[in-house]
């Protein structure tokens, strides 16, 4: 969203500030209390997954690669997991132009950190 070219950064400040101190009163809340609220955003999460295209071969395995993925490793991996398929699959099928640069970029840098980092 955009704001006021003075006021949107002070209100970010103030809101980090405001965050500094109320951190201890956030902890104090045990995590079993926000479960049923995680649970809910997820549902509204998975309501997205109605409107894939799961016609498309590429589209739709790259999409169920990512959904297992995320429920087997973490929701990190599972989606760079998934964008690096769906990118060498697109390439592969010669339906390069149909795919944001910005997502083989991603592709590329994601793609050389799990083959040049090592596991932690």
């Amino acid at each position: 969203m955009a704001g006021a070219p003075a006021l949107s950064p002070f209100s970010w400040a103030c809101s980090f500030f405001l965050a500094l101190y109320l951190n201890p009163l956030i902890l104090i809340i045990p995590a079993e209390a926000s479960a049923p609220a995680l649970v809910f955003i997820g549902l509204l999460m998975f309501v997205e997954v109605a409107r894939i295209d799961f016609s498309d071969v590429i589209t739709g395995g790259a999409a169920t690669l990512t959904l297992i993925l995320m429920a087997v490793t973490s929701i990190s991996d599972g989606m760079a997991i998934g964008l690096i398929v769906y990118a060498i699959a697109m390439v592969i099928t010669g339906r390069a132009r149909q795919v944001h640069p910005i997502a083989y970029g991603l592709a590329v840098v994601l793609g050389a950190y799990y083959v040049l980092l090592p596991p932690l």
